[in-house]
């Protein structure tokens, strides 16, 4: 004799439509709870499922949270790491200007330290190679200028007229610079008593000649002087940039 079970019975009693229909939102709600393994005999919860559902929520936010967290702390982190940077190429410029034997007593080493930093990394240069070069035109002096240089970074007449005319070529951002000046004589006069524009034209020049000259360092200092003397001073300010990087 057979003995028909529950399910047997529940099939029998309905149709293939409806057992069907019965089926697959048996099926539903397993997916959905994870306890309902036999359909016929188990009753499967909306409450249950709610508060699964709830839970996998409030999970999801926790994970929200947490991935917020953690971007937060590395972009904490990087910040850190960027600033250390920054006072360590600060340290190795401050030491170039003290250790010029022909530097004069200034006062405002930290502050020409600091200035020559802030305006490479703006340009991404290496701020070595901007003190090196401005240790052997000038040994910082910031105001020194004669009728064809101006300034701590010697920059001269002829440099600065076409910068001012051809801006393009050396920087997309030297466009701000010289448009807020009448002519390149404007320009040039200014670079004489402004440190920090004087640092600006100069470091943006040699940033041109260095991608001149393919990031050949001794190419572009060569170019950055232009005088007969140019050889000379190119392995010099190159032997100090190797000297401070080391």
């Amino acid at each position: 004799m057979i003995k028909f079970s529950p399910a047997i019975n529940l099939l029998k009693k309905t149709s293939s439509k409806q057992a069907a229909k019965r089926c697959i939102v048996g099926i539903s709600f397993v997916g959905i709870s994870g306890s309902c393994a036999n359909i016929p005999n188990q009753i499967c919860s909306t409450t249950n499922i709610a508060n699964n559902v709830k839970l996998s929520t409030k999970n999801m936010k926790k994970s929200i949270k947490w991935d917020t967290a953690l971007e937060k702390v590395a972009q904490y982190n990087k910040a850190v790491i960027e600033k250390n940077i920054t006072k360590a190429k600060k340290a190795v410029v401050l030491r170039i200007i003290q250790e010029d034997p022909n530097c004069k007593k200034l006062a405002n080493k930290e502050r020409i330290a600091e200035n020559i930093v802030k305006i490479a990394e703006e340009y991404g240069v290496d701020p070595i190679h901007i003190a090196c070069i401005a240790k052997k035109e000038t040994h910082f002096t910031e105001n020194l200028s004669s009728p064809t240089t101006k300034g701590m970074m010697q920059v001269t007449e002829i440099s600065v007229k076409d910068m001012y005319q051809r801006p393009e070529i050396y920087h997309k951002k030297l466009k701000e610079i010289t448009s807020k000046y009448k002519s390149h004589k404007a320009l040039f006069n200014a670079i004489g008593h402004k440190p920090l524009l004087n640092l600006r034209i100069g470091t943006l020049l040699y940033l041109a000649k260095l991608q001149q000259a393919k990031g050949n360092v001794k190419k572009a200092l060569i170019s950055y002087n232009g005088s007969k003397r140019r050889f000379s001073y190119a392995n010099e300010v190159y032997s100090e940039i190797i000297k401070y990087k080391s």
